[in-house]
């Protein structure tokens, strides 16, 4: 079994043009990687990817799992 520990971090972000979306990053406790997320699903597909122990919720049939917007190490 891998342990893996993150911490997410979700905030609402004001769109001028707009209604205000959703945003998110994860920062990984091990590596001090931070990751950040244009969206819930995408945060979702990142979290059931690296999950050993993957519940079959359809994220692969509803969502691509994609790259994260920005890579940045914590220093």
């Amino acid at each position: 079994m891998n342990n893996q520990t993150y911490i997410v971090r979700v905030w609402l972000e004001p769109n001028p043009g707009g209604s205000s979306v959703w945003r998110a990053s994860v920062l990984d406790s091990n590596t001090q990687e931070r990751l950040y997320f244009w969206s819930a699903d995408q945060l979702a597909a990142f979290l059931y990817e690296s999950s050993d122990a993957r519940p079959d919720l359809n994220l692969k049939k509803n969502c691509q799992v994609p790259q994260p917007i920005l890579k940045s190490k914590n220093r």
